[in-house]
């Protein structure tokens, strides 16, 4: 150690003592989340049954129509809101509340522009913002 910063066992530079900069490994499976109370008539379904992994050190992007689940998805990662059904890990401990390993650093929607094209694949699965208030 020298200066305050730690040569980690890959030779980088950690400015965080004795944990290295990794992110973890976050798997999200069969994750469902239904606003309100399940079954009720006014229950929304915003996600269901949604399972990807991001491996170590690498990041993903999330994409879609407004009101498709993508801020419950973050919610649910960042450990602000819980998956009604399934579960979310990160290095194998289930993500029950907010903690650094699961922090969410939010953006403006402008900074990001994507054509209709390149979100296709997950646009036919998100509801339409008028089939989310329904």
């Amino acid at each position: 150690m020298r200066d305050g910063l730690k040569t980690t066992t890959r030779g980088e530079v950690s400015h965080y003592g004795d944990v290295e900069p990794e992110m973890g490994l976050l798997c999200v499976t069969d994750v469902t989340k239904i606003h309100g109370e399940p079954g009720s008539r006014e229950a929304l379904t915003a996600l269901q049954g949604v399972s990807f992994k991001v491996e170590n050190n690498l990041f993903c992007a999330i994409l879609g129509q407004s009101g498709c689940g993508k801020t419950t998805l973050l919610n649910m990662v960042a450990g602000f809101e819980r998956p009604t059904a399934g579960q979310i890990t990160i290095d194998g401990r289930e993500i029950t509340r907010p903690g650094w390993r699961n922090t969410i650093i939010f953006q403006d929607f402008f900074l990001s522009a994507y054509s209709q094209n390149e979100v296709q694949g997950t646009t036919q699965r998100c509801a339409t913002p008028n089939q989310a208030r329904q």
